[in-house]
């Protein structure tokens, strides 16, 4: 499993759920699954490598939106009302292991292939604040400067309509904190396995607080 982004702090889960009648038709077929511009729900089988740069693109093959709920085995789960009382729900926050680079040509790009040894790399707790993370005791930064949000833009821009298109790689002014950290990646990886009670049901994967990710599963 691996994910990239901007931010890091998120609450991972799995939840095996019984197919629904939602699911008896492709949900790309839905009127408002078509429609909605920016979402590809079902619609793109893998990525096209530009979404980090691409802020109209809202959406990757995630579920429709929902209502937040969750299923539980009997009636005895039930009653302990939150998901973590479910046979049902795995909680996968905990350590993985972690590597952080500053420019995304430096990332690793075969790191979610099952034969490449992450045995190196850090073990880091999730969820966490990658930046504040790596505020090390003597003052050093080992995964980049944290930027906080009452900053202005921290990419290069225009202030002219359609901006945004020219990407956020663009070359800051060498005083920016971008010009060396353009745009950092964190690669994540763990195990972990499926209870066998699930055979049958679907699972899915819930990422709660992440600004962008890709996900690779085997």
């Amino acid at each position: 499993m691996n994910y990239k982004s901007i931010s890091t702090i998120f609450l991972l889960v799995l939840s095996a759920w019984v197919r629904g009648p939602l699911h008896a038709q492709s949900v790309a077929s839905l009127p408002f699954a078509t429609t909605m511009s920016g979402f590809a729900f079902e619609t793109q089988h893998q990525p096209s490598g530009d979404e980090w740069q691409s802020p109209q693109k809202l959406s990757l093959n995630k579920e429709l939106p929902k209502a937040y709920f969750f299923s539980f085995a009997n009636a005895e789960e039930a009653l302990g009302v939150l998901p973590e009382y479910s046979s049902y729900y795995q909680n996968l926050n905990g350590t993985w292991k972690f590597h952080w680079v500053k420019h995304p040509d430096e990332r690793p790009k075969d790191f979610y292939k099952e034969t490449y040894d992450v045995s190196q790399w850090d073990e880091v707790p999730v969820p966490m604040s990658w930046n504040i993370y790596g505020i090390q005791k003597d003052g050093s930064l080992k995964y980049g400067v944290p930027i906080y949000v009452n900053q202005q833009v921290i990419f290069k821009h225009s202030v002219q309509v359609d901006d945004w298109r020219g990407g956020v790689m663009r070359t800051p002014p060498q005083d920016w904190t971008t010009y060396i950290y353009r745009n950092e990646v964190g690669s994540y990886r763990r195990t972990f396995e499926v209870p066998d009670n699930w055979s049958g049901r679907e699972v899915y994967l819930n990422f709660d607080g992440v600004d962008f990710f890709f996900l690779s599963m085997d």
